[in-house]
């Protein structure tokens, strides 16, 4: 009687642990991955950190309660979009670090649009530094004209990926947002 007591308080322990461990990976995130020619030891990301080895692998772990933005620091920087749950691979080449960064897993579509985003504003401001003066000189209609090209540019990318993945509209001009992510005129 004592053995079957015993047995079963360790069955009990045992799973009751399990299930506390499974319980809790709704609340975590994962990233790893492998960052070749990082230029840093380590990756960052908001308060959490881990070790590049020298194969150029990491990984982190953490958790998180609800979803946000966070920054991306590992010789570059870039943002994420995490959510709890959330089972990141990350990998990016030698050459050009954010250029050829990509993920994959859980949580993967909008961070991938986030480091396509960051490409594209670093090539507006590239593209827009040296006609800023040019472009506030214009008359009125060839300025408008020449903003709707830019943002033709920077935010269909972003309607196309908030159309693929059934997300609301966004509010332009002067639609005003609603909480529930609708837009109001």
């Amino acid at each position: 009687m004592k053995k079957n007591l015993l047995v079963f308080s360790v069955i009990f322990i045992l799973f009751s642990c399990q299930q506390s461990r499974l319980g809790n990976t709704k609340n975590t995130v994962a990233i790893n991955g492998v960052i070749r020619n990082a230029g840093t030891s380590i990756i960052e990301i908001g308060d959490y950190s881990a070790q590049i080895n020298g194969q150029g692998q990491f990984n982190l772990e953490f958790s998180l309660q609800e979803a946000g933005y966070f920054t991306l620091e590992f010789g570059e920087t870039v943002n994420l979009f995490l959510t709890p749950g959330d089972r990141l691979t990350l990998e990016t080449g030698a050459a050009g670090l954010l250029e050829n960064l990509s993920f994959s897993g859980q949580g993967a579509g909008v961070n991938n649009f986030l480091v396509e985003q960051t490409l594209r504003d670093r090539e507006h401001n590239q593209a827009i530094a040296p006609i800023v003066n040019q472009i506030f000189s214009l008359d009125e209609d060839a300025f408008i004209a020449k903003l709707d090209v830019f943002n033709s540019k920077f935010l269909n990318p972003l309607d196309k990926f908030l159309e693929k993945n059934r997300a609301p509209p966004l509010c332009r001009g002067e639609n005003v947002c609603r909480q529930d992510g609708g837009c109001r005129q």
